[in-house]
């Protein structure tokens, strides 16, 4: 972003992660996905220095300028071995022409890079989620706060996005990430009405897919509503979908592994986030969290320990990674390290229970649950 106000980061963010989402839907690459990618963000690095260290051949660099109704885009391919530019162009457009620069610099890429194409990933490029400037700003808001796993952000991620399907009442990836905003205020306990949250979160997941299933997100959100709603099979189908639409959607093997992890099948999982890590080397805290859960189930407690450790240091808020560090340290026999995790949860989240937990938690083995409720008590979370 080389606006002059900062909160177009947003907007810049949003471009960056369109024209990834893209370009992930491409078979014939191997594409970083967006957590690597922004950890460069404003960074001055060359790109054979990325290159080597993410094992790439190319790197696209971009900035953009946005002032009033105006726009300048500046994209440059590089080829990160020699460092010489494969492609680049300057736009400088209308902003409502943002769509369009997009697909420009995507076709761009096919072209330099000489990729054949298939007809799904054809009809995938050729593809807009939304045209509408208004309901796509409300959308970056939605992500914007839904990036902090608090109750306030929830709701306004919630409005923000019930403000783009306003604007544009065919954008699916907004009726999914509302979707997705509801499951994960039922999975956390912040409503009055917990099953019709969750009932609505599926109406709307499904109706993301039906506006927009060449995108990976919309198949993803509906993977995810199935996995709370513990209807494993329908949620492995989802997931595994979103990896039809993108095989490079790192993500997608991400909520696989939760996937496989609620079904008791560790191994599976543990293979699963390391796909997820190689397509994401910068990963976020969901990616540790699958792996200490892994390790938990096959009773590798220390190296469970380390990896939950590792996704609380990376979202210090997120209930779950706390829930199964609590019971690790009880298999560890740190019965204070575990009463501390759970203060701490009682702290972020007052109504967290071990009923709540047993009436959300995503898992068709109710032995394993139940031994999870029982060294959750013992680490002291009420009834």
């Amino acid at each position: 972003n080389l606006s002059e106000d900062p909160v177009e980061d947003a907007f810049a963010d949003g471009i960056t992660e369109d024209i990834i989402t893209d370009l992930s839907g491409l078979s014939s690459l191997r594409v970083m996905g967006n957590n690597t990618s922004f950890s460069f963000k404003g960074r001055q690095v060359e790109p054979q220095k990325v290159g080597t260290e993410l094992g790439v051949d190319y790197v696209l660099v971009g900035s953009i300028r946005r002032d009033g109704d105006t726009i300048r885009i500046n994209s440059q391919l590089v080829d990160a071995r020699s460092g010489y530019q494969k492609w680049a162009q300057r736009y400088d457009r209308e902003l409502m022409d943002v769509f369009r620069v997009q697909d420009e610099v995507t076709d761009s890429i096919v072209e330099a890079l000489a990729i054949g194409l298939n007809s799904q990933e054809r009809a995938a490029l050729a593809h807009r989620p939304t045209n509408n400037l208004a309901a796509y700003e409300f959308f970056l808001d939605g992500q914007r706060m839904a990036g902090t796993s608090t109750r306030e952000n929830n709701q306004r991620a919630q409005a923000a996005y019930r403000r783009a399907i306003a604007a544009d009442p065919q954008y699916g990836r907004a009726y999914s990430a509302l979707a997705y905003a509801l499951a994960f205020n039922y999975r956390r306990g912040w409503n009055d009405a917990p099953l019709q949250t969750i009932d609505r979160a599926l109406e709307l997941a499904l109706t993301a897919v039906e506006l927009d299933g060449l995108v990976p997100q919309t198949h993803w959100s509906l993977g995810y509503v199935h996995l709370m709603r513990r209807e494993f099979d329908l949620a492995e189908a989802a997931a595994a979908k979103s990896l039809e639409v993108a095989p490079n959607f790192a993500d997608g093997y991400g909520l696989l592994a939760l996937i496989k992890n609620s079904l008791g099948e560790a191994e599976t999982a543990i293979a699963l986030v390391e796909k997820g890590m190689e397509l994401n080397p910068f990963y976020t805290w969901d990616y540790p969290y699958n792996l200490g859960r892994a390790h938990y189930t096959l009773g590798q407690t220390e190296e469970a320990i380390d990896a939950l450790e590792s996704a609380k240091s990376r979202n210090p808020n997120v209930i779950p990674i706390r829930l199964h560090l609590a019971a690790s340290y009880v298999r560890a026999d740190r019965l204070e390290d575990a009463e501390w995790e759970i203060e701490e949860i009682r702290t972020i989240s007052p109504d967290e229970t071990l009923g709540h937990v047993a009436r959300t938690y995503p898992t068709n083995d109710r032995q394993a649950l139940q031994q999870l409720l029982d060294e959750l008590k013992r680490a002291g979370l009420p009834e």
